[in-house]
């Protein structure tokens, strides 16, 4: 039925040769150049398909808002659109480089469904470069050793229960891996026992995993393998015979042993044990993951085994971690995790 084509054209099962190939006879829905409002229903399903969080899918959702407004006052006719209306809609934005640079991308993505729609013949959008501002650019921010003592105070049973029972005792156990790998908050919500090697003590990361579920997942910096320390190790084990039954390491969602915790749940729980601990606002979960780097080059590990261990793509952004450490010594050799 017509239905039943809109609908496989709508979520990109077809496109609209496909559709004149398979069903000729079939009156195939052709959108209007001007109709914005289809074009934004369209895009919102675009959205709901590659959000992995509901922070993701509403940041999203906001900056396509403001665009299909834009659109609306500035395009009588999206057929019509040039090169300079995206350079004229980019300049208007009274914005940061980074955010920028994600309207530009959200931009594009709506005239790449506007293409395959048939309302616009080609995506201006794809004619000028926006350049990506570097990430390497940020402040690399470890923990300070007053902050780890106050981290793992509030962390600890004995210290509050509140926040050591986040996640049902799941932070808890993504602070030490964290700590003592340096992962990403992605890669440890994702982590299965099956990436533990417990006779080589080591994390193998995956180049892509099939989940329980059914779901493919794929890591930012997949095919490595990440040391792991004796009491690491030892922790692991003795978490694995407590925990109830789940494929992945720090647990799961309430409704099934089958789904890791969503992306963003490290970071939200987070903020509790910022809170009770009293830590500034830069303060946050993924500085565990600068703390791990810039230890390891204290310690003396080679700057191509921490580009490794941390995934990084390039060595100059582990270079980063080096340009104030010069003239330190290794205070840290033989430090415990846990600061007592």
């Amino acid at each position: 039925s017509q239905t039943d084509i809109d609908m496989w054209l709508n979520k990109g099962w077809l496109n609209q040769d496909d559709v004149k190939t398979y069903f000729p006879i079939a009156a195939v829905n052709i959108r209007t150049t001007t109709d914005y409002d289809e074009l934004e229903k369209i895009h919102d399903k675009h959205i709901d398909r590659v959000s992995s969080t509901r922070r993701s899918r509403a940041s999203k959702k906001s900056r396509a808002d403001r665009i299909f407004v834009w659109l609306k006052a500035n395009l009588d006719d999206l057929a019509d659109a040039e090169k300079k209306d995206v350079q004229a809609f980019i300049d208007s934005l009274d914005l940061a480089k980074k955010t920028k640079y994600h309207f530009y991308t959200e931009l594009t993505q709506i005239l790449d469904t506007a293409v395959d729609e048939n309302m616009l013949k080609h995506n201006v959008a794809r004619d000028i470069k926006v350049k990506q501002p570097k990430r390497a650019e940020a402040e690399r921010r470890p923990f300070h050793d007053a902050e780890q003592v106050k981290i793992w105070k509030v962390l600890d049973h004995e210290g509050d229960k509140e926040c050591a029972e986040k996640l049902d005792g799941g932070l808890v156990v993504a602070a030490w891996i964290a700590d003592c790998t340096g992962m990403r908050n992605g890669e440890i919500t994702h982590m299965m026992w099956s990436w533990v090697d417990w006779d080589k003590e080591l994390i193998v990361i995956p180049e892509s995993q099939i989940e329980p579920s059914g779901e493919e997942w794929h890591p930012k910096a997949g095919g490595r393998n990440i040391g792991m320390s004796e009491e690491l190790a030892g922790d692991l084990m003795n978490w694995k015979t407590k925990q109830d039954g789940y494929a992945f390491v720090i647990g799961g969602t309430p409704n099934g042993c089958d789904r890791p915790f969503c992306d963003d749940a490290i970071s939200q729980s987070w903020l509790l044990v910022k809170e009770k601990a009293n830590l500034p606002d830069d303060a946050t979960f993924y500085c565990f993951r600068h703390l791990f780097a810039r230890e390891g080059l204290k310690a003396d590990k080679k700057i191509d085994e921490v580009k490794r261990e941390m995934g990084h793509a390039s060595i100059t952004t582990t270079e980063l971690y080096i340009h104030d450490l010069e003239s330190e010594v290794n205070l840290n050799k033989g430090k415990r995790r846990r600061t007592k």
